[in-house]
Formats: structure tokens, sequence, C-alpha cells
């Protein structure tokens, strides 16, 4: 419940805090970067998809009170942008748009090398853009959004179940299957686990390339978990989205994995903080 996960996220904090001996008043802020949709005015979690039901959740009032810090709110795809802008590979790109793949999908978008958040901070929601007219219900309430087809648990499941019906692996045998597992078999030549990476990869090249034709990057960078798959998903996804996009003649738009791969969120919290320094924001 609220008090429960208000409760943990404070008493990790104080924890994390009490063991690096650090004065408090050496602390610019505490980052918070969360899963969408948020009010970030207010610091305020919404009502997420797959969030076990937690809705309206004033964290950053809650943190602040507790700690006694200034505490910043924003989408973990949002501030994983801020940090590949601030420290990763995109320091000298002014458009690209930064994409993270879990038990979700989204994105974080930068023009002008300024964070493009919507008239009211919902912006870079791809993964809650429709692929499949007739497809399942999503927990956004939409139908077909392409999260359904394109995160993490999906995979993963696919393989499990395929091995439960026969299908050859060398996961064959291996109790509690997980991402990084399948990568491992994947690289391995495992054609079962290359199969389900390639599916995951075209349903993911889809997006990328209505968020391309939508924005025009230099760039697209993919972070979070799906990241830890390295080539395995970037050379297929390489191989597809140009010829997808509409100004395929023109330009190629690369995609590349992110410096900071599924430790983006982490460092991106940091960053949210950091930003508002840097911009003057905080003093």
């Amino acid at each position: 419940n609220e008090d429960k996960f208000l409760s943990l996220i404070c008493s990790n904090i104080t924890n994390v805090l009490e063991a690096s001996q650090i004065n408090s008043e050496k602390i610019l802020g505490v980052g918070i970067a969360s899963i969408g949709p948020l009010d970030i005015v207010n610091g305020i979690i919404l009502d997420p998809p797959n969030f076990r039901g937690l809705k309206s959740i004033p964290i950053v009032n809650a943190v602040e009170e507790k700690l006694n810090l200034k505490a910043f709110l924003d989408n973990d795809m949002n501030a994983a942008a801020i940090a590949e802008k601030l420290f990763g590979n995109a320091r000298s790109i002014s458009n690209f748009i930064y994409i993270g793949v879990t038990n979700g999908l989204g994105a974080g978008i930068v023009i002008n090398g300024n964070l493009f958040r919507g008239s009211n901070g919902f912006a870079g929601e791809i993964g809650h853009t429709t692929i499949n007219f007739g497809g399942e219900r999503c927990a956004c309430g939409n139908t077909g959004c392409l999260e359904l087809y394109a995160n993490i648990p999906a995979v993963v499941n696919q393989v499990r179940s395929s091995i439960e019906h026969g299908a050859e692996s060398l996961l064959t045998g291996k109790k509690d299957i997980v991402w990084t597992d399948i990568i491992s078999a994947a690289s391995n030549n495992d054609l079962l686990c290359l199969e389900a990476i390639n599916k995951l990869a075209y349903y993911l090249s889809v997006g990328i390339v209505n968020a391309i034709n939508s924005f025009d990057p230099e760039v697209v960078f993919l972070g979070h978990e799906i990241a830890l798959a390295g080539g395995l998903v970037i050379t297929p996804l390489n191989e597809t989205i140009n010829r997808g996009t509409i100004f395929r003649e023109a330009k190629k738009v690369p995609i590349e994995l992110s410096k900071f791969k599924d430790y983006a969120p982490r460092i991106g919290a940091a960053s949210i903080v950091l930003d508002r320094f840097f911009n003057g924001e905080l003093i």
C-alpha cells in the first residue's frame, strides 16, 4: 500500500545516507526516477499501468518531509535521456531519442538540446501507441499497445512456454529463466532465444520508426534492460529501421546503446537534480 511504499523508499534513502557518512549539508537534493504518468509539478506518481493498484502517490512531499531535503520527480525515460545528454553518449548531440525497454517501454525525447515534455509532461509514452488495432487490451485502457509486444517479460514468458512445450534450447531444464539467461543462450547461437530476441527487435522497430518519422532525431539510444542484449538487438534494429523511415533515401538514423545500459534510470535519478543545479535552479 501507499504507506508501506513510501516508508520503504524513505528508509532506504536514509540507510544509504547513513552508510555514506556524507554531511547532509553537501547534498543538493534527491532525484526520483519513476514510471509514468506523473505530475512532476506537484511531485505525484499518478496512475502507472502495472503498478499494483497504487495511484496518486505524493512521493516528493513524503521524501522532503522525512529527509528534510529537496526532492525532484521525473519519468525514468526522461531521467535517462538527461543522463545521456549530461554524461553519456549524447553530450555532443542536440536531437535524439532515448528508448528504454524493461517491464514496459517508453522514451525520453531531446529537441535542440532540451528535453521535450509536452504541454503536461506526458510526452514520450510511445509504449502506448497502438500497433495492432485488434490486439489485447493494455493496462492503460487502449488496445494493441506497443509495449504489450515489446517488453522483457513477454520475451521471457515466450521462451519459458516454448521450452515447456518441448522446444529445444540450451536453457532446457533450467529453473527460473530470466532475461540474462536468454541473452547468454542467444550469444551461444541458441535458435529459440535468438528467435525470441529477433521478434522483440521486430516489434520494437515498428515503434522506433514511428518515433523517428515524428521527431527526426540524429540518433536513437537504447537503454534500460534491453541494452544488456547489446549487438543481439542493435544489429537487427539497424538493419530494419532505415528501411521504414520516410526520409530513408536522404539520411540514416543510427540505433546505439546507451552508455549506462540497464543502469540508466539510476544515473538519471541523480541527473534530475544535477540538471537543475547546472541550470541555476538550485543554489
